[in-house]
């Protein structure tokens, strides 16, 4: 089975992936999750991962846009749990550190360990974890530092710095498999509905929850 997960190698969607189908499963690495949901509808591969919702940070937004405008099914539901790590390259110092590069949401979830520890460091959004250490790796400075699961770290050659840096003991994030087809009901399913309106305006959400 080949399943989309978004990329490069060592993302928590690629764990998640592995979690659910096993480690022998193929899995594709595609750059945004807006690409993972395409590929699906196209037929590359026959299941996509992609997170969908965090516990600390809420919703992604690029996966919701991609559930409303992408012709798939969500056949599953995978919750992972995160724990995420500051790795730097091996001459790297925590207290030199003045780049920090991830995903936006692996960066709000870390944001009491920033504060406290890296105050002043530039915060770099990044297409997700893995992008973020690929590129500490990539350009081996030593002033700059990636978040993101610890496995990373012998993927792109990095140490590790700091782990579970992440806000609070409880921090997953839910994930969905995305297919071209539905699966059969088994009335313990979940539903969700997307609908947009012609025109915002207060109290539109209201008038159409009550309806």
């Amino acid at each position: 089975m080949r399943v989309g997960v978004l990329g490069p190698r060592g993302t928590y969607a690629e764990l998640a992936a592995r979690s659910q189908f096993g480690e022998k499963v193929e899995v594709v690495p595609y750059p945004m999750i807006t690409s993972v949901a395409e590929a699906v509808a196209r037929g590359d591969v026959q299941v996509g991962v992609i997170p969908i919702e965090s516990l600390r940070e809420g919703s992604v937004g690029e996966a919701l846009d991609a559930l409303a405008w992408t012709d798939v099914k969500v056949q599953a539901e995978i919750i992972v749990p995160i724990s995420h790590s500051l790795l730097g390259v091996p001459e790297a110092k925590l207290g030199e550190i003045t780049q920090v590069l991830s995903h936006p949401q692996a960066l709000a979830q870390s944001r009491e360990f920033l504060r406290k520890n890296l105050p002043s460091a530039e915060l770099i959004e990044m297409t997700s974890t893995a992008k973020a250490a690929e590129q500490v790796g990539k350009l081996q400075q030593p002033h700059m530092a990636a978040i993101g699961p610890k496995a990373l770290a012998g993927l792109y050659g990095l140490k590790v710095l700091g782990e579970d840096i992440q806000t609070g003991e409880l921090n997953i994030t839910r994930f969905l498999c995305l297919a071209k087809e539905d699966n059969k009901p088994t009335s313990r399913d979940k539903t969700s509905i997307v609908f947009y309106t012609a025109k915002d305006r207060p109290g539109i959400l209201h008038e159409i929850l009550g309806e």
